[in-house]
């Protein structure tokens, strides 16, 4: 759909007031939102430009749900009884796959003001590198093609080294100014201390989950959960499948390694019955081309909006 067009009939939704009837129909659920990166104000998006939202947008973002959302720690929602508690507002967990540099910088500095708490899943095998979906995407428009997107993710099992060997990609992109990278050591360590920062699993080396065997899996959950548990106190035993791909085994698999829940990348509203499989706890995706109106009416938090 055209960008503009899309604009548009959110926009429309939020006038004649969609999300009214939205907030009294949800107004007892619970919803977990999955972000990526945060760009710094000023420095323009590059890569796979749907994971790279604006300072300005997140900020935005942030001062609307707070407003209508009770935000909460991720592993409050985890917890066994969480669906029976009686609700006033709907409530909100905030969480980032992939521990971009943005996201623990300028992302976390907007939490933390405003005393949000959230959720940073970490792959750290991946730490302060280029990933290949932003290598391959900035050649391409900032937007991979969904053929060759699947088929990397399945003939090449999302494995960086692998696709970037396939694709002639090399890293030479990041002599370009603001190209996104995974967050560093030292910035994981600065950001596991900030109040209402959590860091959970987001595997070792962020491949697709479901396309590895037994040994592989194993190692795949086992050693970051080890790795994070070791170094930060702030460490949740949560994991975060690469891609939203799974399967029956691996949420075996993870449970096995010794982790409390699984979050998938979409599934929307963490209904009482979808929390009854804590291995395949549903997410909503907010990507970097959605207004603040599209979330408005999407999750349906209020009553009309004025201006």
């Amino acid at each position: 759909m055209n960008q503009r067009l899309k604009q548009v009939i959110e926009r429309a939704g939020v006038v004649v007031g969609l999300p009214h009837l939205g907030r009294i129909l949800r107004r007892h659920r619970t919803v977990v939102l999955m972000y990526h990166n945060i760009v710094p104000n000023g420095v323009e998006r590059l890569g796979d430009l749907s994971l790279h939202v604006s300072q300005q947008d997140f900020a935005a973002q942030l001062d609307l749900l707070h407003q209508h959302f009770e935000i909460v720690p991720l592993m409050s929602l985890v917890a066994e009884d969480a669906q029976r508690l009686p609700l006033e507002r709907p409530r909100i967990a905030i969480t980032f796959d992939d521990a971009y540099s943005g996201a623990l910088t300028v992302g976390i500095q907007e939490l933390v003001s405003r005393r949000i708490p959230a959720t940073i899943f970490v792959a750290p095998g991946l730490v302060g590198q280029e990933t290949w979906w932003d290598l391959v995407a900035v050649e391409t428009s900032g937007a991979i093609p969904d053929d060759e997107r699947r088929n990397l993710l399945v003939s090449h099992g999302g494995r960086r080294d692998a696709i970037l060997a396939l694709t002639h990609k090399s890293v030479g992109a990041r002599a370009r100014a603001g190209f996104p990278r995974i967050a560093t050591l030292s910035q994981l360590a600065d950001a596991a201390v900030k109040p209402g920062i959590s860091l959970g699993s987001h595997t070792w080396t962020h491949p697709n989950l479901a396309a590895l065997n037994s040994s592989e899996l194993h190692e795949e959950l086992v050693r970051p959960l080890e790795w994070l548990r070791d170094r930060y106190r702030s460490f949740i035993p949560v994991v975060s499948y690469p891609y939203g791909l799974s399967s029956k085994s691996v949420e075996d698999a993870a449970s096995n390694a010794g982790y409390c829940a699984g979050l998938q990348a979409d599934g929307g509203w963490l209904t009482r019955e979808k929390s009854s499989r804590p291995f395949a706890l549903p997410r909503f995706n907010v990507p970097a081309n959605l207004s603040i109106d599209g979330l408005w009416v999407r999750l349906g938090i209020g009553a009309s909006r004025a201006g």
